[in-house]
């Protein structure tokens, strides 16, 4: 027997809960956001493009998102709470709890990382989409009914396309989404 594979479109028809996450890369090839030319940059009008992103893009989607808690990571950089890389961290400054609440929130911890997470790298995208294909999984054993859209914010090349290939693979059967937006002048053509 053939397994229906549903579209985006049929769970939002069926009233399914949306949620969102939101990735941002921390990577060095970022700059420095002390420095004017950084796309973190810290001070200046307009807002870096990071916050512009965020600003422009959450709003449209967390229309969508039932109860407006939007688990934030980062990726490729050295959080708070640790001494080392990370390639799927919590922006909140608490590695046990992701979410924070609507784009103002989203903001809020992506602003407060920029003076506690050191930048590094590589770019590798397959710990965050594992990351949100664990609690896609959790919330379809407990038969939760939801859908998930995670955005990834990037300035460009990704390091483990094959491991990231392999775990969109795996998440194939989950209700996910995933939107990758580069940010900045970098080449995008192999996203």
């Amino acid at each position: 027997i053939e397994k229906k594979k549903y579209t985006f479109i049929d769970y939002l028809k069926e009233g399914t809960q949306l949620n969102v996450a939101v990735a941002i890369d921390f990577t060095a090839s970022n700059g420095e956001p002390k420095h004017a030319n950084s796309l973190h940059r810290m001070s200046g009008n307009p807002p870096n493009e990071y916050h512009q992103a965020i600003s422009t893009i959450c709003p449209i989607i967390l229309n969508y998102d039932s109860d407006g808690n939007v688990p934030v990571y980062g990726f490729g950089g050295v959080p708070p709470y640790s001494p080392y890389v990370s390639h799927c961290f919590t922006l909140t400054g608490d590695p046990k709890k992701a979410e924070v609440h609507r784009v103002e929130g989203v903001l809020q911890a992506y602003r407060q990382s920029l003076t506690n997470v050191n930048l590094s790298g590589p770019t590798f995208f397959a710990p965050i989409l594992q990351e949100t294909s664990k609690l896609c999984r959790e919330a379809k054993e407990k038969r939760i009914d939801q859908y998930t859209v995670l955005l990834i914010l990037t300035d460009g090349v990704i390091n483990d396309m094959k491991e990231t290939a392999e775990a969109l693979v795996k998440a194939y059967d989950l209700p996910l989404s995933v939107i990758i937006v580069g940010v900045g002048q970098k080449d995008f053509k192999e996203m």
